[in-house]
């Protein structure tokens, strides 16, 4: 009896396992293989402990190897690489069973027309067949029902016996052609539907017309056969006696095309009048001729020099020789509009030149791309911003990061005496904290004397700048997302006043009191 891993032993009393089996217990696969005894310490070692790598059965699989591994090991005819047989069983442990590889199983072959027949090259293996499928894989046409080995030949174009021959029984002649497919002389195999009609008084293409297509039959019916000097016996108006006229053929069968018309070719160019030389006194002028710019039509099409550089071909005012880079676009003209279309519009020799996808500055970065200013080298995303009154970095502050620059937004610039423009509750005039920085600016951390020319509370000492703000209060001014308190950047009150101060237009925002 197999086991699976976590299974309950068959014995009454609770089992244990012992990982020293015995010698006798035949194919072990792993050194640490657990074999289950029962509770009186007795060797039951029948069946598998649950680990990786015990062979049962002895086949040479263990149960408990994953993929490839034995899908009973209590049977030795079956393991992965057992023969899959018509018996009921998964031989093969592939998880089907007396599937197509059961090497017991009986060929099928498909027959789609239910005539008892089946086609060659569609067929299977199985060991039992289903409906539509037969031993008989001699059917030549699947699909038609009134074709199969042995069945009536009839006269339709087709092998119905299955024997590799059509119609035979219908062509006497072994012309190829039998009597229901356009074979009018059975007994003569030079007279079918495909034969060439001989100038014998036979109707040898079986068409109904007698020498038709031959020198004997006046086949335009314009009384005049080709043994009667007819030139051209498919067309009534080509005989002997009729007119000539002026397109491009013999007429009257004399040999001579044309001739006594205007259709001659007088400059000898190969082209007529008749057949399109708007001048034919000039050879180098026709029909098809190459046209060039010299104010003359000469392919014969109504229009002068098109397709050449004298010509406006697209009808924008401007020719090749005026300028024009692309003829074939309107949108092309010297001095035109440039616009993001993959093309020189204003033919200056550059394509999509001051539009937001060309680099006009040339420092690699495009309007599209997030430059600002593309006709200064030195305004991209990527610049370094500098005290001059430009959006250097395109991040639509003018001179952050300079001393000019009120970073920490507390209303104090370095230039206006902020000693740390990193830190919202830093800039002169503000309230003295115990936390180890000088929040006043006054050059004394946590009080004290303050240093001499140093920046008081009240705005400083002499020869300073005069600051932005003046007072203090406990309000916490902080950039919006931060997490800051009073006197911290981040703070939301401050966040929410700073929001208050920018909508009513002050213009800075500051602690204490709004000027």
């Amino acid at each position: 009896m197999a086991l699976f891993a976590g299974a309950p032993h068959p014995a009454d009393e609770a089992p244990r396992c012992d990982f020293t089996p015995p010698a006798t217990l035949g194919v072990l696969r792993s050194s640490t293989a657990a074999w289950w005894a029962n509770a009186g310490g007795e060797g039951d070692y029948s069946d598998v402990c649950g680990v990786i790598g015990v062979d049962g059965d002895g086949d040479g699989y263990d149960l408990w190897g994953g993929v490839g591994s034995d899908c009973d090991d209590g049977d030795a005819r079956v393991n992965p690489d057992a023969t899959e047989r018509c018996n009921g069983r998964d031989d093969d442990c592939d998880g089907l069973i007396d599937d197509a590889r059961a090497v017991d199983g009986s060929i099928g072959y498909r027959d789609a027309d239910a005539d008892g027949y089946g086609d060659a090259l569609t067929r299977q293996r199985a060991c039992s067949q289903t409906a539509g499928w037969v031993a008989d894989g001699t059917d030549c046409d699947d699909t038609a029902s009134f074709a199969y080995p042995g069945a009536l030949e009839l006269c339709d174009g087709l092998d119905d016996d299955c024997d590799g021959e059509v119609d035979e029984d219908y062509d006497a002649d072994r012309d190829g052609y039998a009597t229901c497919t356009g074979d009018c002389d059975d007994a003569d195999p030079w007279m079918h539907a495909n034969a060439v009609e001989d100038d014998d008084g036979l109707d040898n293409d079986c068409n109904g017309r007698v020498d038709d297509r031959t020198g004997r039959a006046d086949d335009d019916h314009d009384g005049w056969t080709e043994h009667d000097g007819d030139c051209d016996d498919a067309d009534a108006l080509v005989n002997p006696t009729a007119s000539e006229s002026p397109n491009g053929e013999d007429d009257d069968c004399d040999g001579s095309i044309d001739e006594g018309t205007s259709a001659r070719d007088d400059d000898g160019d190969g082209w007529t009048d008749a057949e399109g030389d708007c001048r034919d006194q000039w050879a180098s002028i026709h029909f098809g001729a190459t046209e060039v710019a010299n104010g003359v039509d000469d392919d014969c099409n109504g229009v002068v020099d098109e397709g050449t550089a004298a010509s406006d071909d697209d009808r924008d005012g401007y020719s090749e020789i005026d300028g024009d880079c692309d003829d074939a676009a309107r949108h092309t003209v010297p001095g035109g509009r440039e616009l993001t279309d993959g093309r020189d519009n204003d033919c200056n020799g550059i394509v999509d030149d001051r539009t937001e996808v060309y680099d006009d500055d040339g420092d690699g970065w495009i309007d599209a791309l997030g430059d600002c200013d593309d006709e200064k080298f030195t305004t991209n995303p990527l610049a370094t911003e500098i005290r001059d009154g430009v959006d250097n970095d395109c991040n639509s502050f003018v001179d952050d990061h300079t001393t000019a620059f009120d970073d920490d937004l507390d209303g104090w610039t370095d230039d206006a005496g902020d000693c740390h423009d990193g830190k919202a509750a830093v800039y002169p005039g503000a309230p003295e904290l115990p936390d180890g920085v000088d929040n006043d600016c006054d050059g004394v951390i946590d009080g004290g004397p303050p240093a001499v020319g140093s920046v008081g509370p009240t705005g400083g000492s002499p020869g300073s700048p005069e600051p932005v703000h003046r007072g203090s209060c406990d309000v916490g001014l902080g950039a919006p997302g931060g997490t800051g308190g009073p006197g911290e950047k981040g703070g939301a009150r401050g966040a929410w006043l700073s929001i208050a101060v920018a909508t009513l237009g002050v213009g800075a925002r500051r602690r204490g009191t709004l000027a």
